[in-house]
């Protein structure tokens, strides 16, 4: 992947994340009952793409059950059609939230994809649809943040994150946002206190307070 917009910098190259620190990953959400969010690069591309989303439905349906909404999110730049397609029918009923990102920065993809992801004739843009169980969404970007391949295209904005939220690399490390500056472990090793953090960029000052505390 070779977005220009990429705050990670992903590329062909690299780790795919294995079964087992996945379903480590779905542990520590599953205990601290928080929702999961599965991204890229691109997911879809992972040889066991299908099998995450499945069992993480699986493991986090009490959570959904609770929130009343789906637990899960996946997003994607819809270039495999035949995930894609599925995806959009999973959220369209409300067993998941898949988002798909439609913009300058992404390559064309097949017309099939935007339209499965769109009701009624109409995409909403930046928002989940509203209907009580649909949750599909046609992502436009447009704040990039100037880190990773994007780095040097602007002037990075006082609270600006990729991902403002706990971030576990297909490694394992785990990161209290998508800055990753700093290590909180692996998820063999990190402790459970800092979990809470979830939803602080480490650059805040709520991340800095909750920290100086922990």
């Amino acid at each position: 992947m070779t977005c220009d917009h990429c705050g990670f910098a992903c590329t062909a190259r690299g780790k795919d994340m294995t079964r087992e620190t996945f379903d480590k990953a779905i542990a520590l959400a599953v205990a601290q009952d928080i929702t999961l969010t599965i991204g890229g690069g691109e997911p879809t591309l992972h040889p066991h793409c299908k099998d995450f989303v499945l069992h993480a439905q699986w493991e986090l349906a009490t959570l959904s059950n609770s929130l009343g909404g789906a637990a899960v999110s996946i997003i994607t730049n819809g270039s495999n059609t035949s995930i894609s397609l599925t995806l959009a029918h999973l959220a369209e009923v409300g067993t998941i939230h898949a988002v798909v990102s439609r913009d300058q920065w992404h390559d064309p993809i097949d017309p099939r994809v935007f339209a499965a992801f769109t009701k009624k004739g109409k995409a909403f843009y930046n928002k989940i649809h509203e209907s009580d169980h649909d949750n599909r969404e046609i992502r436009s970007v447009t704040n990039i943040i100037p880190v990773g391949r994007a780095k040097g295209w602007s002037e990075r904005k006082k609270g600006d994150c990729v991902c403002n939220s706990v971030f576990i690399t297909p490694l394992g490390k785990v990161y209290p946002c998508g800055c990753r500056k700093t290590c909180l472990g692996t998820l063999d090793t990190v402790e459970l206190k800092y979990w809470h953090f979830q939803g602080f960029c480490e650059s805040s000052k709520d991340y800095k307070e909750e920290m100086a505390n922990a």
